[in-house]
């Protein structure tokens, strides 16, 4: 790792620098955010990792291809979708920045998988949206 990033893991915050190492239990609630000045860089291993990595692919495709109006993160509709799909994977324990709690929302996914949106995403710029 390189430059610092902030870890919450358990409750619990801590600040990582350079050359140092996180471990999260499977299951754990944690996040992490860039902090500091620098540009950071950090090695993240999954284990099994299959699934995490299919579900970044796809949002990152979507941010990639501008399909996010701007921000960082797709909207609250496809939050919905995507976070049902990978429910396995990645569970929202607070909304903060999404806009609401769609991310974990059983209403709005359905909705949005009969708009058409597919969390299943790999190459969006075959997508129609």
């Amino acid at each position: 790792m390189r430059g610092q990033l902030a870890v919450a893991l358990d409750g619990r915050t801590s600040t990582l620098r350079s050359g140092d190492r996180a471990h999260v239990p499977s299951g754990a609630r944690h996040d992490w955010w860039h902090t500091g000045d620098e540009e950071t860089q950090a090695l993240v291993e999954v284990d099994p990792g299959d699934r995490f990595v299919e579900m970044l692919t796809s949002l990152w495709g979507l941010v990639r291809d501008g399909k996010t109006g701007g921000r960082p993160i797709p909207g609250p509709l496809q939050m919905a979708v995507t976070g049902r799909a990978y429910h396995d994977v990645m569970v929202a324990a607070e909304a903060t920045g999404l806009g609401g709690s769609a991310c974990s929302s059983p209403r709005s996914a359905p909705s949005g998988a009969s708009s058409g949106v597919d969390p299943h995403i790999r190459n969006t710029r075959d997508r129609p949206w």
